[in-house]
């Protein structure tokens, strides 16, 4: 790691050295919303990153969010062919502990959370293909969204700034894999309607993998006098179908890949789902310098899912999420630099019923547990940005009230395991930017962070009893970065971080005999991330882009005492130390030509560092052309993934009993498609 760190300052000083020699040109200022401030990407002291997907998108499957993310330094996303678990997401290994859905990463859409107040989030209501753009936040921004912001994900997918239009798209791929889409964009007097909907299923690469889902999203928006601005969301989920083909080991991957476990085959193991969001966006400009922003919200989802064991492994979870999150932006040209002021409050609810019944392999039996899981979010923060000559200062402090109550509606057995925990945190956070030169820039910066166990957490204990895991404890994170930013012109920029962070607490799943299958959680005393992020992006030729993606991870524990053994300085699990993301875009006219490589190196899949899952080497190969036929647009594509049908794992389950770390992901696979446009 130092000599890592010793070649990128050396880095720094070739681009510091040979500013003066590098023609500047006016470039176009970006500006980012995920930091609550209107800040623009360059002088911000966060490592932030944005990126226009819809440009990107012309040749994608549009399969996974992991499609756009990967290319990310810093991130690290799998699991993209079990549709039961989710895609899995970590920034800086915040999330990396998920057994299902997403931990520690905020999800924001279209300005409203999918992240509920526990900590837990799903992007499976999110059709990839109708992202416009992404903005992410790495490092902790507690201060800025509260619980469980190890790092931040803003997805926009409707977009007001652009044409009226129509698009159809049909496409098919390996292993079964349809999908139909449609989107449409249309201004109807004063109202801007926006719709999307698709349709996907696939047989899936393994056995008991298949999965079918149908995404459909609206936005009606207006303004009134230029002042006042309304938004209506409405989105719909239905997944009858995601079958979960489970973790296996390496016995059973050397006789077939494609095989599911067969506890998951015998108990039926996967999920059905449907969610309903709806959501009001409020602006007002009052006067010059003042906006308020108020969104109010609510989200009902209804799982049943099927796990592989019999007493509790079938499970009926509603879901209420929903509040009002409102702040106040004061914006301001002084005699020393433009200050911004932002205050707000939030109030987020959640209630989970959940119930748990036998399954008796594959057919749900007597009931075995019936809870209310309530968490309830209070939330008061102040942010503020100053420029003064060459610097930006930005700093902000929040306070998160989180009250967690625990009703038992099981009272069969006896006992009443209700209960009840209060979680409150304050979270400061503190950034510098300096401009060293036009469009050049040094930063560092300071937040802490924190990460409540989410109510699947708590609930999960492994005494198999009723009630709240208190031994369970919150995690926090004090987080270190400096960092460099440029843009030389419009073909050149590069961004560059060294960051440390010092966790308490660290939380992580683990198996244990008496329930395979089933994932428990443990707090691992101290640890220590320190890493490197690295990306460039070069206009090679006219016609030809290159981009590169660089992350050296080296996250350890400090202090980990488990069954009297000590595991301190052994390397956290699910993160790979060295991930490496390149492509090269060649675009010439309505042609276009992607090939990119994917590099991960070797992975620690228990705290123990017993066993490892080996590196590997992807590539993948996409191209798309637009013909155009009158006022019909019409966009055929292809792409081929694991161009060299690389043997490696798309999931690994973290400390998982009986070796059972691995779900193989698929060989070289295909697809094409269609789109039209008019």
């Amino acid at each position: 790691m130092q000599i890592k760190i010793t070649f990128l300052f050396i880095f720094f000083g070739f681009l510091l050295s040979g500013q003066d020699t590098i023609p500047v040109q006016e470039i176009e200022t970006i500006f980012v919303e995920a930091t609550r401030i209107n800040v623009d990407i360059l002088k911000s002291p966060l490592s932030v990153e944005k990126f226009q997907s819809n440009k990107l998108n012309a040749a994608n499957q549009n399969f996974a969010t992991n499609e756009y993310l990967n290319q990310i330094p810093g991130i690290f996303s799998i699991n993209q062919n079990n549709s039961a678990q989710d895609l899995r997401i970590s920034i800086r290994g915040f999330g990396a502990r998920s057994a299902f859905g997403i931990r520690g990463v905020k999800l924001i859409v279209d300005g409203i959370p999918l992240t509920t107040p526990d900590g837990q989030g799903q992007i499976d209501n999110v059709w990839v293909g109708g992202i416009k753009n992404t903005e992410i936040i790495k490092g902790s921004a507690s201060s800025l969204y509260g619980n469980a912001s190890g790092g931040v994900i803003l997805l926009n997918t409707f977009n007001s700034k652009a044409e009226d239009f129509s698009r159809l798209g049909l496409s098919y791929g390996s292993f079964a894999n349809q999908n139909f889409n449609l989107e449409i964009k249309k201004t109807l007097h004063k109202v801007l309607f926006q719709g999307q909907l698709a349709y996907t299923n696939a047989d899936g690469y393994r056995d008991q993998s298949r999965f079918k889902n149908l995404n459909f999203s609206t936005s009606f928006a207006t303004q009134i006098k230029q002042k006042h601005s309304f938004e209506l969301l409405f989105s719909l989920l239905n997944s009858p179908i995601g079958e979960d083909p489970g973790g296996v080991n390496l016995t059973s991957i050397m006789k077939d890949r494609k095989a599911a476990r067969d506890q998951n085959i015998l108990f039926n193991a996967g999920e059905s789902l449907n969610q309903v969001n709806n959501a009001l966006k409020y602006k007002f400009e009052i006067g010059d310098h003042l906006e308020l922003s108020a969104n109010a919200f609510y989200s009902y989802r209804k799982l049943d899912a099927l796990l592989p064991f019999a007493n509790g492994g079938s499970i009926d979870l509603t879901r209420d999420f929903g509040g009002i999150i409102s702040h106040m932006n004061y914006n301001k040209e002084t005699k020393n630099g433009n200050l911004q002021l932002v205050f707000g409050i939030d109030y987020l609810y959640q209630n989970d019923l959940r119930q748990r019944f036998y399954n008796n392999e594959g057919v749900k039996g007597i009931e075995s547990t019936n809870q209310n899981e309530i968490f309830i979010n209070k939330a008061i923060y102040l942010t503020f940005q100053q420029e003064y000559l060459k610097f930006l200062i930005q700093g902000g402090i929040r306070y998160d009230n989180n009250q967690i109550y625990l009703e038992d509606n099981f009272l069969q057995d006896g006992k009443d395991d209700s209960g009840d925990l209060k979680l409150p945190n304050f979270s400061p956070s503190l950034g510098l930017s300096y401009e060293i030169s036009k469009y050049q820039y040094l930063f560092s910066s300071f937040s802490y962070g924190f990460e409540t166990p989410a109510m699947s957490e708590l609930s999960n204990r492994p005494d198999n009893q009723g009630g709240l895991n208190e031994n369970l404890l919150s995690q926090d994170s004090y987080n270190y970065e400096i960092g460099y930013k440029a843009r030389f012109s419009e073909k050149l920029n590069t961004q560059m971080s060294i960051f440390n962070i010092i966790t308490n607490n660290e939380i992580l799943p683990y198996e244990i005999a008496s329930f395979p299958g089933r994932t428990f959680y443990r707090n691992s005393g101290i640890t220590n991330r320190k890493g490197i992020e690295l990306s460039l992006k070069w206009q090679v030729l006219k016609n030809l882009d290159f981009y590169f993606a660089y992350t050296e991870s080296n996250f350890k524990f400090s202090e980990y005492f488990l069954n009297n053994e000590d595991l301190s300085d052994n390397i956290i699990p699910g993160i790979p130390k060295t991930n490496l993301y390149s492509s090269l875009t060649f675009e010439k006219g309505t042609f276009y030509l992607q090939f990119d490589t994917r590099y991960v190196s070797k992975i620690y899949l228990n705290d123990n560092n017993s066993d490892v899952d080996k590196d590997f080497i992807i590539g993948n190969i996409k191209a798309s052309k637009i013909f155009e036929i009158r006022d019909l647009s019409v966009v055929p594509y292809f792409g081929v993934n694991n161009l060299w049908n690389t043997k490696y794992n798309d999931n690994i389950r973290i400390n998982s009993f009986g070796g059972r770390y691995y779900e193989p992901a698929p060989g070289i696979n295909f697809y094409f498609g269609l789109k039209f446009e008019f």
